[in-house]
C-alpha cells in the first residue's frame, strides 16, 4: 500500500470514529423517550421507570409502555411482548421511533412492554435474553412462547407476536 492510500485510510477511519462517538454521545444525552398508551403519555427513563404520577389504564388494547411486574400482571388477558431495549442501542432507538410513530397500529391483542436491558438482569436471565433489541412473546400465564432479535417496526412486531 502506498503512502497516499494509507493516509486516506487513516482519514476514513478517523471520520468513522468521530461519527460513531458523536452518535453515542447523542444517544447518551438523549436518554429519555416518550411512550404513549391509549390514555396516557408517560416519559420513560433509561432505567425503565415512568416519570408520571398518573395511573396507567392497562385495560386498553394495543399498549406500548414501560415494563413493571404490576404492568405485566394487569395485562395478562392480552399477549405480552417484552421488548428488551437500551438507550445506547441504535437499533433500539430506530424501533422505538417506529413504535412511537405507529402506536395506533399496535394490534389490539398486544401489550408491548419496554424492558430496560441494563437494569433488568433477573428478567433477562429468566427469559434467556443475551442481547438488547430482543423481543419475547409471553402467553397469558407469563411463559415464553418465542423470542427473536431485530424487529424494527410495529408491523414486524405484530406479525411475529401473533403468528404461531
Amino acid at each position: 500500500m502506498d503512502k497516499k492510500s494509507i493516509i486516506w485510510l487513516k482519514i476514513a477511519v478517523g471520520v468513522w470514529l468521530l461519527l460513531t462517538l458523536g452518535s453515542i454521545l447523542l444517544l447518551i444525552t438523549n436518554r429519555q423517550s416518550s411512550v404513549v398508551t391509549s390514555n396516557n403519555t408517560n416519559t420513560v427513563n433509561s432505567n425503565g421507570t415512568i416519570n408520571n404520577a398518573s395511573i396507567m389504564t392497562m385495560s386498553d388494547p394495543g399498549v406500548y409502555t414501560t415494563y413493571s411486574p404490576s404492568a405485566l400482571t394487569n395485562i395478562m388477558n392480552h399477549k405480552n411482548v417484552l421488548y428488551f431495549t437500551a438507550p445506547w442501542c441504535s437499533f433500539c432507538q430506530i424501533t422505538n421511533t417506529d413504535i412511537q410513530a405507529n402506536l395506533n397500529k399496535i394490534d389490539s391483542r398486544l401489550h408491548i412492554l419496554a424492558v430496560d436491558y441494563d437494569s433488568n438482569v433477573e428478567l433477562r436471565t429468566k427469559y434467556g435474553v443475551t442481547s438488547q433489541h430482543t423481543f419475547v412473546v409471553l402467553d397469558v400465564a407469563g411463559n415464553i412462547i418465542k423470542k427473536t432479535n431485530g424487529l424494527a417496526s410495529v408491523t414486524a412486531i405484530n406479525s411475529f407476536a401473533l403468528t404461531q
